[in-house]
């Protein structure tokens, strides 16, 4: 799948985070050349609200995108696929220069910043093994609104309904957990946008992480496996990513 690196999607990946960085870096220069004003009876100095405003919109941006991203995968799951597989290998190319720009213009008190280049890692390689554990997925996926809304019109109670609807009950499980680990990554590779002390970071950076992690699993069909006590296939899931860091030694 490398040549998927270099087609539209890609393309897209890189524009979307070339964009987010320069905005969160162009807000750091901007802030970086601004004086303090001083307010009230002159105990108190404040400071201008660039990097505030724009962490507020990147707030909102990400919940908005999970949505979009969500409600169009059954559409365009498999150029989303691409995408964050592409993703997957730019997102620490971009979470590094963010971090390394932002600890050059803050200096050592923006130090923990270092911690989200590792955070993005890990994502990232989770990333990578969700697309390819979910490459068959995309074909099923097709036009999963029209049978859902088939399912619902023509309800009846028996098994066979009963053991469709699980089908669809499943995809939706598994389209959810793609979308988890996909802003898990965009979380983790722009986190340097706002500041966090020690405990903020590791919060951060849990918390994130083990959304990405139980996305994967989720992404990756471990419930259906366990349903059909193909527990090789889970064992699979679990170690893939594990295998890759332990590759190294």
């Amino acid at each position: 799948m490398l040549e998927n690196i270099f087609n539209f999607e890609s393309i897209v990946s890189i524009t979307l985070g070339s964009l987010v960085s320069f905005k969160a870096l162009k807000v750091k220069s901007v802030i970086n050349n601004q004086s303090p004003t001083i307010n009230g009876d002159g105990n108190s100095v404040t400071y201008n609200n660039y990097m505030e405003k724009t962490q507020k919109n990147f707030k909102y941006f990400w919940n908005v995108l999970f949505v979009i991203v969500f409600i169009l995968l059954p559409v365009f799951g498999a150029r989303f696929g691409v995408a964050l597989y592409s993703f997957s290998f730019l997102s620490v190319v971009f979470c590094l220069v963010g971090v390394v720009m932002t600890v050059r213009n803050y200096g050592g008190e923006r130090a923990l910043d270092i911690f989200y280049i590792v955070l993005t890692l890990l994502i990232s390689v989770l990333a990578y093994y969700t697309v390819v554990n979910m490459a068959s997925f995309w074909g099923y996926y097709q036009g999963y609104y029209g049978r859902l809304f088939s399912a619902i019109a023509s309800f009846r109670p028996s098994l066979p309904y009963i053991e469709y609807v699980t089908g669809l009950l499943y995809m939706f499980i598994i389209s959810f957990g793609f979308v988890m680990v996909f802003v898990s990554l965009i979380y983790s590779t722009f986190a340097y946008i706002k500041e966090r002390d020690f405990d903020e970071v590791i919060k951060f950076s849990c918390y994130h992480f083990g959304v990405a992690l139980i996305g994967y699993v989720l992404a990756s069909n471990t419930l259906w496996a366990l349903k059909n006590n193909d527990l090789q296939y889970v064992l699979y899931v679990l170690h893939a990513p594990v295998s890759f860091f332990t590759s190294f030694f």
